[in-house]
């Protein structure tokens, strides 16, 4: 049985160890960059410093033969034919294929006005790399977790980072206090913050930017404005969701037979409120790979849907966003830790945590989010005594 994988990033890599750890059907990897699989989501670590390059990745050559993993590098699909079981790539190469796994992940939008010398996003290494060369100012359009994460690692190797934020920053997880607060960490740590909605490039190579308070200089630009899934190889027999994402069933299986597919390019269910979506989040394509990796070898597993988590560390202060904002909003303010808990009828539904509560409590605020737990949640201490009561509950099944 050949298994053949496009992508390496989270659900590509995780498939793979799923196969083989189960079988020795043989493995083929296709993937676009020339280096050994890595996650996106350390590449501020490495920009600042604290992660080596040589503790990027999540393989080793080693691994790769020992797993008898056939791992092409360099290479892009550019057409499958899933009628005939065929990848095309950029080269003429025809792989065939009993099975396979679209992992391709997502690329940054980088909008028309933007495609010029000079703007790059921040999802390989490569981007990385031409990032930590920078020296002077960068220009970050866009204020999500990406935008906020690379600027935060420029300002830590002395570079000048200058976000460009249209609304409020990361506004997809906080809510306006809570946005505020982090706009106040990054000014008062030397991120400075332009609030503007319409803004020009100037210069091919890219000089800076216009904006009605006047004109920004910047020896960078960078598109942080979120990503949008790479398919332009697909073939019209999968499906696309709404989202313009690969529709993919509880087995990861796409509308097409043996085709399966995991990770930022997919459309998943969302668990709480059975709605689908795209989830760009790394541990949830690891376990979109693993279930696809077991359906492909014929061992049925689903997948249990997805719940947006993002933890962020902003200088000294730590942030999580769990699950989504809806129903009745409980807030307990202690100082300078927050937990604003989000519960509809009697079950929680998601929370936005600050400070102390953002370190302890996102892992379990996530399993009651995940397992529909119903409690009544007047104060910070009924929360805390329903996770001592599972806590002990666990210690005593698994004893």
């Amino acid at each position: 049985m050949r298994h053949v994988i496009i992508g390496a990033g989270g659900a590509g890599t995780s498939a793979a160890e799923t196969i083989r750890a189960n079988t020795e059907d043989e493995i083929i990897i296709i993937t676009r960059e020339k280096t050994l699989p890595y996650s996106p989501a350390v590449l501020p670590y490495y920009i600042e410093g604290t992660l080596r390059r040589d503790n990027l990745f999540i393989w080793d050559w080693s691994f790769v033969r020992r797993n008898s993993i056939d791992y092409v590098m360099g290479r892009e699909a550019v057409k499958i034919d899933t009628e005939k079981k065929k990848v095309i790539l950029d080269n003429g190469e025809v792989i065939e294929y009993d099975k396979l796994l679209i992992s391709t992940g997502a690329k940054p939008k980088i909008y028309p006005e933007y495609q010029r010398e000079g703007v790059i996003g921040v999802r390989t290494l490569e981007d990385a790399e031409k990032i930590r060369k920078t020296r002077g100012r960068v220009i970050i359009i866009g204020a999500g977790p990406v935008a906020v994460e690379t600027a935060i690692a420029l300002k830590k190797i002395g570079v000048d980072p200058l976000i460009i934020c249209r609304s409020r920053i990361l506004r997809r997880l906080f809510d306006e206090d809570i946005s505020d607060i982090i706009r106040d960490v990054m000014i008062l740590n030397g991120v400075k913050v332009l609030f503007e909605r319409d803004i020009q490039l100037i210069g091919e190579p890219v000089e800076g930017i216009r904006a009605p308070c006047g004109v920004v200089y910047g020896d960078l630009v960078i598109a942080a404005l979120g990503v949008k899934p790479d398919l332009s190889f697909l073939d019209n027999r999968v499906k696309l969701g709404e989202n313009r994402g690969i529709l993919t069933n509880e087995r990861m299986e796409t509308t097409v037979k043996d085709v399966y597919a995991g990770g930022d390019c997919v459309e998943t269910k969302d668990a709480i409120s059975g709605r689908y979506g795209i989830f760009a989040i790394w541990p949830l394509a690891r376990e979109q790979g693993r279930v696809a990796g077991f359906n492909m070898i014929g061992k049925e597993k689903r997948y249990r849907g997805s719940i947006n988590m993002n933890i962020i560390t902003i200088f000294d202060k730590v942030f999580a966003s769990i699950g989504i904002f809806e129903g009745n909003k409980k807030e307990f303010w202690h100082g300078s830790n927050i937990a604003k808990i989000f519960v509809k009828g009697d079950r929680i539904y998601g929370a936005q945590l600050v400070g102390r509560y953002a370190i302890n409590y996102p892992g379990i605020v996530e399993y009651l989010v995940r397992a529909k737990a119903r409690l009544e949640v007047r104060s910070i201490s009924d929360l805390k005594n329903f996770i001592r009561e599972i806590w002990k509950g666990l210690k005593t099944e698994y004893s």
